[in-house]
């Protein structure tokens, strides 16, 4: 199913405000083949576009013009499983509970100590048959979120970053996934 192109380009935006300027034209969203993909280095949205151009190309989402240079091949920044882990999540309630465990993870771990910004909070998912544990950092207000999950494999553990998961989250919404 093609993401409408103009919702791509809503959330391309997001990440590429935090992409390096040590590569003008990571900047922008790489056109290629059907597919459109952005980064910044630390993740990646690429998704069938019901937009075309007739030529591989990089646009700059500030002025729509096309950026010279050559985009990374953003295949390599992947690891791959074979075979894939999958994690079948639903969206809408993911997305509440990360954004209240975000704000858990805020909270100062002392009095006078300084509270953490909401893109450092770095939350944990854990599978359990079919549940997942989300949870805040061990060091911090401590608070979990269990969800009905579909895994491919148990008892996986990852960590992510609470920001990036929320804005990829408001992605599959938008989209009505």
């Amino acid at each position: 199913m093609p993401i409408p192109y103009l919702t791509f380009i809503k959330h391309a935006e997001k990440v590429t405000k935090n992409a390096s300027g040590t590569l003008p034209v990571i900047k922008g969203v790489h056109h290629k083949d059907g597919y459109v993909e952005v980064t910044d280095g630390f993740r990646i949205y690429r998704a069938k576009s019901n937009y075309s151009i007739s030529a591989e190309g990089v646009i700059d989402l500030a002025t729509g013009r096309q950026l010279e240079g050559k985009y990374p091949n953003i295949g390599s920044f992947v690891p791959t499983a074979d075979p894939p882990v999958v994690v079948v999540l639903d969206v809408a309630h993911t997305l509440d509970a990360t954004k209240a465990l975000q704000q858990v993870g805020t909270i100062a771990p002392a009095p006078g100590e300084r509270k953490t910004k909401k893109e450092d909070v770095i939350l944990s998912l854990e599978t359990i048959e079919s549940l997942a544990l989300l949870s805040t950092p061990i060091n911090k207000a401590r608070a979990e979120y269990t969800l009905p999950v579909k895994s491919s494999k148990s008892n996986l553990t990852t960590a992510f970053n609470s920001n990036y998961i929320i804005q990829a989250l408001e992605l599959f919404k938008d989209v009505g996934i």
